[in-house]
């Protein structure tokens, strides 16, 4: 049988919790961060008395919902650089998917490498500005995880809403 004494037992456990505390802390942190993030997210929505049909969120940066009966667009970056945008379906003309690539080679292929990505809103009044809603930029992140089908999918859903 092994024997442990009390000293030695009291130790392994400070050790142990000298070593998970860092991790339960950060772990804390983001937890925190994101509830925060919700709650700005839907306190926004709420302020401009919208009743969002579908929302997502994705990499704890990007956040955007739709109020499919009043046609309006809540987008949320966070961040460096945040950025709020509520937007009018109804002023929108068009969209589309803006995406800068370059060409790597790597031995003897070229690899197509993704930049950016974002959704270009073109509005009716032609004196407003294009508004691109960021969705990946290698700057932040090193790769992607499902943003380029997430945009479609976000494409299709605003073009639906402005026919």
């Amino acid at each position: 049988m092994i024997d442990i004494d009390l000293a030695t037992l009291l130790v392994s456990a400070f050790f142990l919790m000298a070593f998970i505390a860092p991790f339960a802390i950060q772990r804390n942190k983001q937890n925190q961060l994101v509830k925060k993030q919700d709650l700005s997210f839907l306190e926004l929505a709420e302020k401009m008395n919208l009743k969002l049909t579908k929302t997502e969120k994705w990499r704890n940066h990007y956040q955007i919902g739709i109020d499919q009966t009043e046609k309006k667009l809540i987008y949320n970056r966070y961040g460096d650089f945040p950025s709020q945008e509520v937007i009018d379906l109804k002023t929108v003309k068009t969209c589309s998917i803006d995406q800068k690539v370059r060409k790597v080679k790597v031995g003897k292929e070229n690899i197509v490498v993704t930049d950016f990505l974002a959704l270009t809103l073109h509005f009716t009044n032609p004196d407003q500005p294009s508004k691109n809603l960021e969705f990946y930029d290698s700057d932040q992140f090193p790769d992607m995880v499902g943003e380029k089908v997430l945009i479609q999918n976000w494409n299709q859903i605003i073009l639906q809403q402005i026919q």
